[in-house]
This record gives C-alpha cells, structure tokens and sequence, in this order.
C-alpha cells in the first residue's frame, strides 16, 4: 500500500526529504520547500525591497 504524506495525510507520498526523512506529496513539498526559503532569507535580512535577484538550482545526487 503507498504511504500517505507525513504531513497532510491526505495525498500519496511521492518522496522522502533528505534533511527530515519525512515522506511527504507534492504539493506538501513545495509548501515546506518555500516556506524554508522565505523564513530563511527574512531571517538573515537577505534582500531588501528592489534588490534584483538570480536564482539557480541543483537536483543532482549530491544536492542537500
């Protein structure tokens, strides 16, 4: 039987995080995924309002 997402209970978990061992769905992911990032770069006073930003990502099998 598929395991339901660790948070939401509702949805299939698609994929296990590396940093929590949670099994989590999609939408759950990317949920969790933008409010890390945005907590992070609030916290830390990141940007400020106008700042031009770039942004680049890495999937690979060693991305943490």
């Amino acid at each position: 039987m598929p395991r339901q997402c660790e948070i939401c209970h509702a949805a299939r978990a698609i994929l296990k995080r590396p940093k929590t061992g949670q099994r989590i769905c999609q939408p759950c992911f990317f949920h969790v995924f933008e409010t890390e990032v945005h907590n992070t770069i609030t916290a830390n006073n990141l940007f400020k309002p106008g700042d031009r930003v770039g942004i680049g990502a890495s999937g690979g099998k060693d991305s943490t």
